[in-house]
């Protein structure tokens, strides 16, 4: 079976000889085919498909060349594509996110006293991050992780000294 090189990322995509168009299946992208254009396999060229028609267009087009509708979404200047994603999961604010991750595993009974703590701390860490740098996020991890982790954390550690206290009475 032949292999293409994708133009994109690199990878070798495997294709049926008669295929015109590919697809990479680690980057997704679309690309021509060039020993099916009569071209060797090496400079296969992007090709990126219009949403509206379906037509195939040259990677540095904007538009269409059939129907002149735009091939990519616009992205506002100092807009982060990301965003979304960035909200979900505060990957920028590390200590936000692993206290929020600790406290949720400090639900986990005598190993609840540790992890709980440690998200308590590490929640006020991350809060105090993401109210000096607001690009960061994780406001919402970081009260998770102070809130859920200082409950779990000192309400083990109180049921651990009542336990304890009991015991020698």
């Amino acid at each position: 079976m032949p292999t293409t090189r994708c133009p994109k990322c690199g990878s070798l995509c495997s294709h049926n000889a008669e295929v015109v168009r590919g697809t990479c299946p680690r980057c997704r992208t679309v690309f021509q085919v060039g020993a099916a254009a009569g071209e060797p396999a090496a400079n296969a060229r992007v090709v990126v498909p219009c949403r509206a028609c379906g037509a195939a267009n040259d990677e540095q087009n904007a538009r269409c060349a059939a129907c002149g509708a735009p091939l990519y979404a616009a992205v506002a200047p100092g807009e982060d594509p990301n965003a979304l994603f960035n909200t979900l999961i505060p990957y920028r604010n590390v200590p936000a996110l692993v206290g929020y991750y600790l406290a949720v595993f400090s639900l986990i009974p005598f190993l609840g006293i540790a992890l709980g703590l440690a998200g308590f701390v590490l929640g006020i860490i991350g809060l105090r991050y993401a109210q000096v740098h607001p690009e960061a996020r994780g406001k919402a991890h970081a009260l998770v992780g102070i809130i859920l982790g200082g409950l779990c954390g000192f309400g083990y550690l109180a049921l651990l000294i009542l336990a304890i206290a009991a015991a020698r009475r």
